[in-house]
């Protein structure tokens, strides 16, 4: 069953929120969510304890506000025109990626939290995972389907292709992706674009692979 956030009708002060949800963003981010603690979100915000969950309800609801500021932020910042001005498939994706690392610099705790949350999914309660699934899961396809679209469109696709196979293993790549990237900022924390060019090659390879099959004609 999906979880149903409960709605408080409280007077809140909105500075008190920011300071909770920014807490809330650092520490999810950091320690996924069953091992972020709600007084280590509540010290770092300056607030109590009581005050999170009397503005918040629980920890659950916390996590969903979160995620979708998360997604409302990363959806403001996103110029769809690097997708959608793009000439054909491979550069579209290379373009796309070259231009996500961008705003995983910029958006660094955004993209972590999804990112965090998302691989550690099969731990959350039963009742958080279908909402999560559609929160994140669905952001990430839909937002790649509607954008590729007008790509494969322009493809000189084999009639016997059908695309939505196509999409499906593209999906595949962006998640090879999200973890390659993720792996590398664990690893350096202080990762600038230089030290992502790896794994755009390997994209580049990806792609390669995908559109021209890897047996020799």
């Amino acid at each position: 069953m999906e979880y149903q956030p409960k709605v408080h009708h409280t007077i809140k002060d909105p500075k008190k929120i920011d300071r909770i949800m920014q807490s809330a963003l650092e520490n999810f981010a950091e320690f996924g969510y069953q091992t972020a603690k709600m007084e280590n979100i509540a010290t770092d915000a300056g607030v109590s304890k009581g005050t999170v969950f009397y503005y918040f309800g629980s920890k659950a609801e916390l996590l969903i506000q979160v995620l979708t500021k998360a997604i409302e932020v990363l959806n403001d910042a996103a110029d769809v025109s690097v997708w959608s001005e793009a000439q054909s498939l491979t550069e579209m994706v290379t373009r796309a990626t070259r231009y996500k690392f961008q705003l995983e610099l910029e958006y660094q705790m955004e993209f972590k939290v999804l990112l965090k949350i998302y691989i550690g999914i099969g731990h959350l309660p039963n009742e958080l995972q279908a909402t999560i699934t559609h929160l994140i899961g669905g952001y990430t396809e839909v937002k790649i389907e509607n954008l590729v679209g007008p790509i494969l469109e322009r493809e000189n696709f084999r009639p016997e292709v059908d695309k939505t196979i196509v999409v499906e293993m593209m999906l595949g790549i962006v998640k090879q992706i999200e973890l390659d990237s993720q792996q590398l900022f664990e690893e350096n924390a202080d990762a600038t674009m230089a030290d992502f060019e790896p794994i755009i090659d390997k994209v580049m390879q990806y792609m390669d692979v995908l559109e021209h099959g890897y047996l020799a004609k």
